[in-house]
């Protein structure tokens, strides 16, 4: 007997670190976070977790999701800084971290720019 035919694997991969991972447009209690992705990803949900540097506490102060590659976090404390974690997931997986800092301004200093590191 002779059985002809196609198989197909469908085989789930956890997607790749997200890329380019930064910030833009911080403020006194919010900024704008950023980053790409393999096109031949697939993900379902990015993960963006949170948490004052300097601390003595390794725990997230927030976190959030979202399907988008832009995420602004809109409940900072002004003049602080912060650390940043992403991961994608999907159905296969979570992605291994990508992470930022960035320094929320102070009302009074919001002309000046923000620190990078």
């Amino acid at each position: 007997m002779i059985v002809m035919g196609t198989i197909i694997l469908c085989l789930d991969v956890t997607p790749t670190i997200p890329a380019s991972f930064t910030h833009s447009s911080f403020q006194s209690t919010q900024g704008t976070l950023t980053w790409t992705s393999l096109s031949t990803d697939v993900v379902n949900v990015y993960t963006i977790s949170y948490r004052r540097t300097g601390g003595c506490s390794s725990a997230p102060s927030g976190s959030s999701t979202t399907t988008m590659k832009t995420i602004t976090i809109s409940d900072l404390e002004e003049n602080i800084q912060y650390e940043f974690t992403i991961t994608a997931t999907n159905s296969a997986g979570r992605s291994l971290p990508a992470m930022t800092t960035a320094t929320t301004l102070s009302t009074s200093k919001q002309k000046n720019t923000i620190i990078i590191s």
